[in-house]
């Protein structure tokens, strides 16, 4: 992911919930511009600006390069394998979800959705929902789920639960993939992609993005492996796509 020679629109929200947008030309390069990054003031606009604030954000970027890099990997991964198709009403989705997660998860996950696709005027024509499991805790997974619009974007998201939250409420990490290049270069599949996020706590963004960063680990393994961890089988009789 590349932020050089190119506007960056960063925003943040002055909600409960810490929400933010970054948009990149689909590159896998690391370096960083300090004339390419744009802030868009949020409702404090008007206070001084301290004289170090645009070297802060460089800062944040530049941090930022290598866990964005991870999801936009992440989505290059899962993408090649197409997206069935299945039904995309709300009933759909939520059985599809339910699948994976309990029914307290999967009613976060769907109202956090309902939310985005209407703010996005979003229509979906492709709809499928996993999960990661952690290694390292039993207890720890995050649901993902991927989908495909009307104008053939295409978008991966990881989601944080919360217990605490309100009902309706969940942590998430998405990205975006717009533009589908025809007979693109390894790496290169969209004109332009973006990231968002949605948390609660900065603390969850980093889980997200560890979250993105161990099933892109997992994707590397053999799939009697994965099938073993994810399907608790033992013979590789059940297909790669499953």
């Amino acid at each position: 992911m590349c932020l050089t020679n190119s506007t960056t629109d960063v925003v943040h929200t002055d909600q409960p919930e810490n929400e933010s947008t970054i948009e990149t030309p689909d590159d896998n390069t690391s370096e960083q511009n300090s004339d390419s990054v744009t802030t868009t003031p949020s409702e404090l606009e008007g206070q001084p600006v301290e004289s170090d604030h645009g070297d802060s954000i460089i800062n944040c970027f530049e941090q930022f390069n290598y866990p964005a890099s991870t999801i936009q990997n992440l989505h290059l991964q899962v993408a090649v394998k197409p997206i069935p198709e299945g039904k995309t009403d709300y009933q759909g989705m939520f059985e599809q979800v339910a699948v994976w997660n309990t029914s307290e998860a999967t009613r976060r996950i769907m109202c956090s959705l309902q939310r985005h696709f209407k703010a996005m005027d979003a229509r979906v024509t492709r709809f499928r929902a996993s999960v990661i499991f952690s290694l390292t805790y039993d207890d720890c997974a995050w649901p993902v789920v991927e989908w495909k619009q009307e104008d053939d974007t295409e978008v991966i998201a990881i989601f944080f639960i919360d217990e605490t939250a309100p009902s309706d409420v969940c942590g998430w990490l998405m990205h975006y993939g717009g533009g589908i290049i025809e007979d693109s270069k390894e790496g290169m599949r969209w004109e332009k992609t973006s990231i968002m996020w949605r948390v609660v706590d900065m603390d969850h963004l980093k889980s997200l993005f560890e979250a993105a960063q161990h099933l892109l680990g997992i994707l590397q393994w053999p799939t009697e492996d994965m099938l073993r961890l994810y399907c608790k089988t033992e013979n590789g009789s059940l297909s790669s796509e499953k």
